[in-house]
């Protein structure tokens, strides 16, 4: 092979995985500022402004939360965090948290000393401190009879305990929950109750959340304290940010990417996070060991890239689609390749399908909860992830027949 070869023991830079740190992170500048803002303003000993990112799945969500979890450890903040599970008490959620974020507290701290004393029962779940820092988690077997426990004044009172400590330590404390779309109603009730109540006070504690685009909608569902935090939309990536995504971390090891082949990744990726660190680890993997990645080479890696989105990305979401879903997403997307249209009507798509709106209102809720489509618009909806209504048209002989 002509021209500069690359160094062999490159490893290849780029993170297409699912809550992978990409290897430079851009176009969250704003995001991690509100952060930082909202830090300052707990440190300051005024009312915390809890903060929830949102967006679509492969947007960063996940990673930019982790993030400024990371960013807030370093002030010296109680930090933890944890995914939601729709079958998760906020008992075992908030032990999850402090067991994550107490490991990484200087144990000068009085925030450090508090957790080492700390035993709560919240609801059924039971969590307290080893002599080590460390944190157990039990939850009692269902009770026969009686009163249940008050979750909601169990976690007031740790709230206030581990606030006072973060007073003391002119720290915070941040609840770095992740997936809040998935937590139950009465879970969330608990939390948002509990974060209510000493609202103008120095409380020291700070939501941190992230969620699909619906999680203001269900949070303000649970309490309509809910709609006053501050609800970061993360979208896709710009040209310019794109661009840099792709083309710093392989500059870094002096492996380049010749103009025509990084403006086709950022084409096929059309901004979306996920594709184009998955287009551009493709691509220098089919370019090695040469030290420039080509268009020769982008084209290589699409039918790369094409096998594991669908079997991997489109494949999942489709396998876990009702029939009846299923048929609904076939309607979207003929609807779409006939006009063009990136969106498409809810009324359209029922009149394709010949049902009424009304009839399908609940198979559209799914597919929104489910992550599949949103709605960027009343009464419009679109498919998550780019290129999943072609995967749907390719599977739709399967569906309806030749």
């Amino acid at each position: 092979m002509n021209g500069p070869r690359r160094d062999p023991a490159l490893v290849n830079p780029y993170a297409p995985g699912a809550g992978t740190k990409p290897p430079v992170m851009v176009g969250r500048e704003t995001q991690l500022s509100v952060v930082d803002g909202a830090a300052r303003q707990v440190e300051a000993g005024r009312r915390p402004p809890h903060l929830v990112l949102t967006g679509l799945r492969g947007v960063g969500k996940t990673v930019l939360i982790r993030e400024a979890l990371a960013g807030l450890r370093e002030r010296g903040w109680l930090c933890g965090y944890c995914e939601v599970r729709r079958d998760v008490e906020v008992g075992v959620a908030l032990g999850t948290i402090l067991a994550d974020g107490a490991a990484l507290l200087p144990r000068r701290k009085k925030l450090a000393a508090a957790v080492r004393h700390m035993t709560a029962t919240i609801g059924s779940v039971t969590f307290s401190a080893a002599p080590d820092g460390t944190i157990g988690i039990s939850v009692a077997p269902n009770r026969e009879g009686g009163a249940a426990p008050d979750a909601y004044r169990a976690a007031l009172r740790l709230f206030r305990d581990l606030g006072q400590a973060a007073r003391d330590d002119g720290a915070g404390v941040a609840l770095g929950l992740d997936e809040l779309q998935s937590m139950r109603r009465k879970d969330a009730t608990t939390l948002l109750q509990a974060l209510e109540a000493d609202e103008a006070e120095d409380t020291r504690i700070l939501l941190l959340g992230a969620g699909l685009p619906t999680t203001p909608t269900e949070l303000s569902k649970s309490r309509t304290y809910a709609e006053r935090f501050r609800y970061e939309p993360l979208d896709d990536l710009t040209v310019h940010e794109a661009r840099r995504a792709v083309e710093e971390p392989s500059k870094a090891l002096g492996v380049a990417w010749e103009a025509d082949a990084l403006e086709r990744v950022i084409g096929l990726a059309h901004g979306y996070p996920y594709f184009l660190q998955l287009y551009a680890s493709e691509s220098w993997e089919t370019s090695a060991p040469s030290a420039v990645v080509t268009s020769e080479d982008v084209e290589q890696a699409i039918p790369r890239v094409k096998r594991s989105l669908d079997h991997g990305l489109y494949g999942t979401r489709w396998q876990r689609a009702s029939q009846l879903e299923r048929q609904y997403l076939i309607a979207m997307a003929q609807l779409m390749t006939k006009t063009g249209a990136q969106v498409a009507r809810s009324g359209d798509v029922a009149r394709t399908m010949g049902r009424d709106l009304s009839d399908l209102s609940a198979i559209r809720d799914r597919l929104i909860q489910k992550g599949v489509i949103h709605s960027p618009a009343s009464g419009r909806i679109q498919f998550s992830v780019p290129g999943f209504g072609e995967f749907v048209i390719a599977r739709s002989t399967d569906e309806t027949g030749p």
